[in-house]
């Protein structure tokens, strides 16, 4: 009798945590992949980046929708079993500001890189993308 009450405790131990175990572990493979897309197609984050990022009239950023999107993003390509059920079943998933500071750096780096300034006039922007243009051979 007593081995069956160890058994039972021991059952609904392991449900009741199941969540957490599957949250963490979920968690962890959507860094992973986060991090590879950065690292990997950084021309894809950028872009979704510049077109949901929004600001009010004195610079304060709105992250909402880029966060959902990207969240969207990252389960919907995602292979972790961990992340599509915990994402269908248990709950939300959430990016944190320092992540979001990191994809700016990231932007920020790649643009550089391409000789990309946010201070372009709009005359330097066509010329800038013309020259990209002729550089992937797209005209």
């Amino acid at each position: 009798m007593e081995w069956l009450l160890i058994i039972l405790v021991f059952v609904l131990f392991y449900f009741a945590t199941r969540g957490s175990r599957i949250k963490k572990r979920a968690i962890k493979a959507l860094e992973d992949e986060l991090s590879n897309l950065i690292h990997q197609n950084i021309q894809i984050v950028a872009s979704a980046y510049r077109n949901s990022v929004s600001s009010n009239s004195f610079g304060k950023k709105n992250y909402s929708k880029f966060k959902k999107e990207l969240i969207e993003y990252l389960i919907d390509n995602t292979s972790s079993k961990d992340v599509i059920y915990y994402a269908r079943e248990l709950g939300d998933f959430d990016i944190p500001d320092h992540t979001i500071s990191e994809i700016e750096r990231a932007i920020n780096d790649f643009s550089k890189d391409e000789q990309f300034s946010q201070s372009m006039d709009p005359y330097e922007y066509e010329h800038y993308c013309a020259n990209l243009f002729l550089k992937h051979s797209l005209v």
